[in-house]
């Protein structure tokens, strides 16, 4: 189904493969400023990145050893069958959190939920709820169906809806480097007439406070699942 839109295409080089992570071409401001200031906490961060970063993406998970290397709030990330790599915080206002790597991935979030990317193969370049998102409200909190807006520049889509669909949520236990965690696990069935497209986002949450520790979200009909764990929950 070809979809058009008045907006520009605006495509971002290729970055992550179904089966493995390479250099995306795409200049993020925060590491593109770096090298300006040495001591900066920006330098830090990139520094920390560009030496860690060979470890993650040849092979399996990042080690509690790795994530423990990296002083600042961390999500690992994978994309179908690819390896794990590590992205550390680079901004954060209330419950929007911006993650990148050295390899100029970003991922912002939102309480949980994929917002946006660049350097992907495939990005979302915006995801807004028409209405309360029900991660964003606590985990399994609305049941009834929810509208989701997204734009994928590289098919010139813009606007399009998701229907959002929750399951009721079940108790679950997961581990995190190590660390067992009681948590609640929820299905979001997402279906898009515009894009033909149906597909299934999982979470696993904190059953008190409601804050995602991990979670496989679907973003774009062209890219396999994203995984995101927290490594390190920002303070």
């Amino acid at each position: 189904m070809s979809i058009k839109s008045r907006r520009p295409d605006s495509r971002i080089p290729p970055g992550w493969t179904r089966r493995g992570f390479v250099g995306a071409g795409l200049c993020l401001p925060l590491l593109a400023g770096c090298s300006s200031d040495e001591h900066s906490d920006e330098s830090d961060l990139a520094g920390m990145l560009g030496q860690t970063f060979d470890a993650y993406a040849h092979g399996g998970a990042v080690t509690r050893d790795q994530a423990s290397a990296v002083p600042y709030a961390s999500i690992g990330v994978s994309i179908g069958d690819s390896s794990q790599v590590l992205l550390a915080l680079a901004t954060r206002s209330h419950n929007v959190c911006l993650w990148t790597s050295s390899a100029r991935i970003a991922i912002e979030t939102q309480s949980g939920r994929i917002t946006r990317t660049a350097g992907l193969r495939h990005n979302m370049s915006q995801g807004v709820f028409s209405g309360r998102d029900p991660v964003q409200e606590g985990v399994g909190s609305l049941r009834a169906p929810c509208q989701y807006l997204i734009d994928l520049p590289d098919r010139n889509v813009y606007q399009a809806r998701i229907r959002y669909d929750m399951e009721v949520p079940q108790p679950a236990e997961i581990r995190i480097l190590g660390a067992r965690l009681s948590v609640l696990h929820v299905r979001e069935r997402g279906s898009s007439s515009m894009l033909d497209w149906e597909f299934e986002n999982e979470y696993w949450a904190d059953a008190k406070t409601g804050f995602v520790w991990r979670s496989r979200q679907t973003i774009h009909p062209g890219l396999d699942d994203v995984e995101i764990v927290t490594l390190r929950r920002p303070a």
